[in-house]
Order: structure tokens, then C-alpha cells, then sequence
């Protein structure tokens, strides 16, 4: 594999490393990852990345008592990594579920979860059609 960075040929290692959660730090010990000799940088193996992926993931959920079960605009948009307007945007196409409460607009937590993990609304010509994306374009494809 070579570094993107400095197109060196890069090496493969077995090292610690820490992952940090809010306040938690997780140490991960044997996690083998590739290492560019000249600058430095490191890069997980695709098997590294979704074992360090899935645990981040347990650690979120066993946190998520300290979330409240419906979300605002904000705290959508901080979970999806996107910009308010792109919230709006997935709102008016039907992408995401949502609701208004007085003149904000809130989000089931579950909703939000479901359309990470792709089973999200999909618009189709002005109406929305619940249905899971690989489902869609198997029918597409005219596969089944």
C-alpha cells in the first residue's frame, strides 16, 4: 500500500492504539494498521477500521442514555455530519422523517439511526416511498 500523502511504499505493523470517546479513552492493543516510514502517518486495514468502527459504535449506544429520544435540527445535523440547510433539504425531499413542534422541528431518534443504516425514505416524483435503497434498485435492475 502506498501513502497518499507522500507516495511512499508503506509498512505493515502490529501497534497499540487509542481511541478517544467523549471522555473515555479506549486502548487498543494488536490492531494492525499500515505505517509510512518517511512521514508518518498510519492507515487501518479494512478489518481494523470495522472492529474500531463497531466498537465506538457499542460504546455510543451504551451511552445514549444521555440523549433524549427526539432530536432538534441541530443535533441532527451534528450526528449526519451535514449543515442545517442539508437537514432542511433532506426534510422537504422526504429523505428523513419529521415533525414540528411550535415552529422547530424535531426528529425521532430511531428515524435518524434508520436512515445512517440505510433504510431511509426515498422521493419519488413529490411522493415518499418507504423502502430499503438495495430493495429499490434490485427492482430496478429488474433483479429480485
Amino acid at each position: 500500500m502506498k501513502c497518499v500523502y507522500c507516495n511512499k511504499e508503506m509498512d505493515s505493523v502490529v501497534t497499540a492504539h487509542e481511541a478517544k470517546w467523549g471522555k473515555y479513552r479506549l486502548l487498543l492493543d494488536g490492531i494492525n494498521l499500515y505505517k509510512c516510514p518517511d512521514c508518518g502517518r498510519k492507515v487501518f486495514s479494512p478489518e481494523e477500521a470495522a472492529m474500531v468502527q463497531n466498537l465506538t459504535k457499542a460504546l455510543a449506544e451504551n451511552l445514549s442514555g444521555n440523549k433524549p429520544d427526539f432530536l432538534n435540527i441541530l443535533e441532527v445535523a451534528d450526528i449526519l455530519r451535514v449543515s442545517k440547510q442539508t437537514v432542511y433539504n433532506m426534510i422537504r425531499d422526504g429523505r428523513i422523517n419529521a415533525f414540528k413542534c411550535g415552529r422547530e422541528w424535531r426528529f425521532r431518534k430511531e428515524d435518524i439511526l434508520d436512515s445512517i443504516e440505510g433504510n431511509y425514505n426515498v422521493a419519488a416524483r413529490g411522493d415518499t416511498v418507504s423502502t430499503k435503497v438495495p430493495e429499490l434498485v434490485r427492482e430496478l435492475l429488474g433483479q429480485k
